[in-house]
């Protein structure tokens, strides 16, 4: 239980104990080899530094991201200009489709995202009815 509740809020590894070194060592292989992969995503004047979280607005600091926000927000940058579904967002957030106790954590979830890109009007996330969300740059 705590296993998962612990990926599903932005975990990336469980190391049970006692502690393998050769399950230590292939986890710092991984991700020493992840800091090679891509670290920003980049729409209009907004930078998404996908290491640390932190979501800069030109040159400054906005906020630290929370793991949910961060994948939301990085789905839709992935994808901008098009229509992201609740499904994909979900599958993304928490690795199943939309159940009805999450829909006000992803509402929630959107809503924090919109007030920090509100520094540049030509940038924001649309509702797209009954189908999902779609950031437009």
């Amino acid at each position: 239980k705590f296993i998962t509740r612990g990926i599903d809020v932005g975990g990336n590894a469980y190391i049970p104990k006692p502690l393998s070194i050769t399950v230590l060592v292939s986890y710092i292989k991984r991700y020493a080899s992840n800091k090679q992969k891509e670290e920003f995503l980049i729409v209009s004047d907004y930078k998404l530094n996908l290491i640390t979280n932190d979501l800069l607005y030109k040159t400054k600091l906005l906020r630290k991201l929370s793991p949910s926000e961060k994948s939301a927000l990085e789905l839709l940058m992935r994808n901008v200009n098009e229509v992201v579904s609740k499904k994909q967002l979900t599958r993304q957030l928490w690795g199943h489709p939309l159940e009805k106790e999450n829909t006000a954590s992803l509402n929630n979830i959107l809503s924090k995202l919109r007030a920090l890109l509100k520094e540049d009007q030509s940038v924001k996330i649309d509702t797209v009815r009954g189908i999902g969300y779609r950031l437009c740059c």
